[in-house]
């Protein structure tokens, strides 16, 4: 798929699963991008043995409730080589080379993109250390009330910086 604004669109209202074996996405403004609806409809996608180049702004996006899996392929050149956009997007990436990209992979908005450690990211202008090797989970965790600290000074008046109650 070449010369298009998006090179393949994988999105459905229902459960979806979708395989791609030998895809080549050049000179696309993004390769492809995968959007589930919603944790019922969620979209699954595995491009194998890809080439993802010179596509403009993204190679390959797992966008809301979709799980991408890139595994032996080549993303290069793009604006962005991997993109996890929003909670519920999740990029896992094995035997891939993510080079030439302004930025190699990016992880927004609680999107997040994973690595098996066997990739090859490096050349990028930004982006090039590895991604984590784990999900991180997004369950928000609930802070404690901060302390509160009271001084009680009697008979004389002090004047301290915070620099001084520290």
């Amino acid at each position: 798929m070449s010369n298009n604004s998006t090179g393949i669109r994988f999105q459905n209202s229902a459960i979806s699963t979708g395989g791609l074996n030998d895809v080549q996405l050049v000179n696309n403004g993004t390769g492809m991008v995968a959007l589930g609806t919603s944790s019922t409809g969620p979209a699954t996608v595995t491009i194998q043995n890809g080439v993802v180049v010179n596509n403009g702004t993204v190679g390959i996006v797992s966008g809301g409730f979709s799980a991408v899996m890139v595994g032996t392929s080549t993303i290069a050149n793009n604006g962005i080589g991997l993109e996890a956009q929003s909670i519920g997007a999740v990029l896992r990436a094995s035997e891939s080379a993510v080079t030439g990209n302004a930025t190699g992979w990016l992880a927004v908005n609680g999107g997040q993109v994973i690595s098996s450690g066997n990739n090859g990211i490096g050349g990028n202008v930004t982006g090039n250390a590895a991604p984590p090797t784990a999900l991180v989970s997004t369950t928000l965790r609930r802070r404690p009330p901060p302390r509160r600290t009271t001084f009680l000074i009697m008979r004389e008046s002090l004047s301290l910086t915070r620099a001084e109650l520290c």
